[in-house]
């Protein structure tokens, strides 16, 4: 199996509708707070595998006495350890930020923007098809709000209906199974790589590295849902400023253990054609679930360049 998962927000598509309407939110809830998400409280929640953006609206709550303070005293945590950290999770204070932001979300239109034209989404898209490769989706966007950007760019005809997996499936599957199921738990993974496994039998397949798989993302929560679900992450940077919320982001990455980092997704077909050569060159030597270091054309990971050119 040759396959992508792609991550959405920060890898394809923007979030910046989630963020206005996150501090619409809170503007509600804590009236009247100056600035209720400071951008740089964002990025660091984002750092800390914070992956959906209610979420980081109820951390933000948590936090908005003193963010520098909460900060201090929660920066060795990350994901669920952060998230009980803040009293109310998963009780009412956490259902009504959840509530809040969703029903202004639900009042809007549909977040469809782009992190790149319409375009060169979908000559990335046929660049990766034609090197062979099957793509899915794995996000933690509600299904509308996932196939919106995907029809306007023009690309979701690339990705098989039951390989598209969003926040709809998860809810589903917690409600059955009766735990947080959302990245960085490898579910989303999982059910992309094996969309016919019943649930039960895909919450006890025992770890296994899936060396054909890769996860492209852009936070710390998609990292670890990659590493969980023994496939390959590949971060990429595109949505970050330049500056030191990308070097911060970069540094995040690489920490968790992803060995390839991106500027952007664009880079992604010469990176697939490297990490092909570099892994059947050095298979006797590495772990075969994950490749050998390379970089971006403009990263600065690992020892060998990813050509521009792919020769299949």
């Amino acid at each position: 199996m040759k396959l992508l998962i792609f991550d959405l927000d920060g890898v394809i598509t923007t979030e910046a509708t989630y963020w206005d309407i996150a501090r619409q939110g809170l503007y509600q809830i804590l009236a009247p707070a100056t600035n209720p998400l400071p951008v740089d409280f964002i990025y660091w929640a984002k750092n800390h595998a914070i992956n959906h953006n209610w979420d980081v609206a109820f951390v933000a709550l948590t936090a908005a006495a003193d963010f520098d303070r909460f900060r201090s005293e929660r920066d060795q945590l990350t994901g669920r350890a952060l998230m009980d950290s803040c009293p109310g999770y998963r009780g009412e204070p956490w259902k009504r930020v959840h509530e809040v932001c969703q029903s202004i979300m639900d009042a809007s239109p549909l977040p469809d923007a782009g992190l790149h034209s319409a375009a060169e989404t979908v000559a990335l898209f046929e660049a990766l098809v034609g090197q062979g490769f099957e793509l899915g989706v794995a996000t933690g966007r509600p299904k509308p709000e996932a196939l919106a950007p995907l029809d306007r760019l023009g690309i979701r005809r690339f990705f098989p209906e039951n390989r598209i997996v969003t926040h709809l499936e998860v809810q589903q599957a917690e409600a059955i199974a009766g735990v947080p199921l959302g990245k960085p738990h490898p579910f989303v993974a999982l059910r992309v790589i094996h969309p016919s496994t019943s649930l039960d039998d895909l919450l006890r397949m025992p770890v296994q590295n899936h060396p054909g798989v890769w996860f492209i993302g852009d936070t710390a929560s998609d990292v670890g849902a990659a590493l969980a679900a023994g496939t390959i992450p590949i971060g990429v940077l595109t949505a970050l400023p330049e500056g030191p919320y990308r070097e911060q982001r970069r540094r995040s990455l690489a920490d968790l253990g992803c060995r390839t980092i991106l500027e952007s997704v664009l880079d992604l077909p010469g990176a697939a054609c490297a990490f092909r050569a570099a892994t059947v060159r050095e298979r006797a030597s590495c772990d075969p679930g994950r490749p050998a270091p390379i970089r971006s054309r403009h990263g600065r990971l690992g020892d060998k360049t990813v050509g521009k050119k792919c020769e299949t």
